[in-house]
């Protein structure tokens, strides 16, 4: 009903919720606080003597986090200086940045949503029955450009690009053939070298393209000329 003339007009807000909000708020700082002062008393434990050693924190960047199915369900992930994380949900995600041998991003195609982020790890970093390749997906294409550029500047790792889904238990049995990371394959013919065929596969597809315009153009050229020869017949 509509509110009585002269009445005092009431909050748009409860005042328990915004209570309780600001509890939450004090809380998370506190929290913050507290593992802040954890943080440095075990880095000078750390680095005092006999106990010296290199223990250091990592934090996530806020700045660089995106959202992506990693897992289970989508999740906000972070990149950090030494790993990427997922740890609001569980089971948590974390990716060791030192146990990737190389980044592939799939389905990068002019105009979707969304692309695909494959990690491949090393072969000493996998673990019996464990997957070689992590798989992030969904990832919104507006944080392409950061990501890689994240992962050329701060982590100094190269990666590929293609717009197909690759079949990686495919590829993980040709990535693991000694001749891999050789110039040459087992015929001695020149081959792309390690995971440099993953881009040049992508650009050779470009370039049948364009040649294949290219011919059709040139047929349409063709026939032209030869429906000027025959108006100059008549």
């Amino acid at each position: 009903p509509p509110p009585t003339p002269g009445a005092p007009r009431r909050s748009m807000y409860d005042p328990d919720e915004l209570a309780e909000e600001q509890r939450e708020r004090n809380l998370r700082q506190q929290l913050n606080k507290a593992f802040r002062n954890f943080v440095q008393k075990t880095e000078l434990v750390a680095q005092s003597e006999p106990h010296s050693s290199a223990l250091e924190f990592d934090a996530p960047s806020r700045d660089l986090s995106f959202h992506g199915r990693a897992l289970r369900e989508m999740v906000e992930i972070s990149p950090c200086r030494d790993c990427i994380v997922s740890l609001s949900e569980n089971p948590p995600f974390v990716l060791s940045l030192d146990d990737v041998e190389h980044v592939h991003f799939e389905r990068v195609i002019y105009g979707a949503k969304n692309f695909d982020i494959a990690f491949v790890l090393k072969a000493s970093a996998v673990e019996p029955g464990q997957d070689e390749v992590r798989m992030v997906t969904m990832v919104p294409m507006q944080h392409l450009d950061t990501l890689q550029k994240w992962l050329v500047d701060v982590v100094e790792q190269l990666y590929t690009q293609g717009t197909r889904a690759m079949n990686w238990k495919t590829m993980m049995a040709v990535a693991r053939e000694p001749s891999f990371y050789s110039d040459k394959d087992e015929d001695g013919e020149p081959k792309p070298i390690g995971w440099a065929f993953l881009m040049d596969s992508t650009e050779g597809g470009e370039e049948e393209e364009d040649e294949e315009e290219e011919g059709e153009a040139f047929e349409a050229d063709e026939d032209d000329d030869d429906d000027d020869d025959d108006d100059d017949d008549d």
